[in-house]
């Protein structure tokens, strides 16, 4: 374990054992971190999938895949000043939280009573996706669609 990742194991379980019973946001480095989530508040558990779409190679029609693997998502909020800021992971304070999909559903948890959204950072190989959608996470499943990069085929007849 590395220097950093054993001072943020140590950051995180200071903040853990301070039990804040205000949900004031602090600031580490660029990300926030709320103390209310330390508190023994109910966390709402998330479901995340991407689908992916592709086009039929004989018949050009779209065809969707239930879950592609490998699209990463940031988590952010909205602090106090109005400014869309990562949200600090609860393990490792110091990074951002990062959700990685999976070839089926990927669950999270995340605490309630705050308004949480995620945006794309990345994609399987090949997949084009929205980097600057910002997407509410909600009750229930979250499902975003990447669509395979196609090619334009033209031909001319005279």
């Amino acid at each position: 374990m590395t220097h950093k990742r054993v001072i943020a194991a140590l950051c995180a379980a200071l903040l853990l054992s301070c039990a804040a019973a205000d949900a004031e946001e602090k600031r580490i480095g660029d990300l926030i971190y709320v103390p209310a989530m330390t508190v023994q508040a109910e966390s709402g558990t998330h479901t995340l999938r991407v689908a992916g779409l592709t086009l039929d190679a004989q018949s050009d029609d779209p065809v969707e895949s239930e879950a592609i693997a490998g699209a990463e998502f940031g988590v952010y909020v909205v602090s106090s000043s109005g400014e869309l800021t990562p949200w600090a992971n609860p393990l490792y304070p110091s990074e951002p939280m990062r959700i990685r999909t999976g070839e089926g559903e990927t669950r999270f948890s995340l605490p309630q009573g705050t308004e949480f959204y995620l945006r794309q950072e990345s994609a399987p190989e090949g997949y084009l996706y929205d980097s600057g959608a910002l997407i509410p996470v909600t009750e229930g499943e979250i499902v975003v669609r990447n669509a395979m990069a196609g090619e334009l085929r033209l031909r001319a007849v005279d």
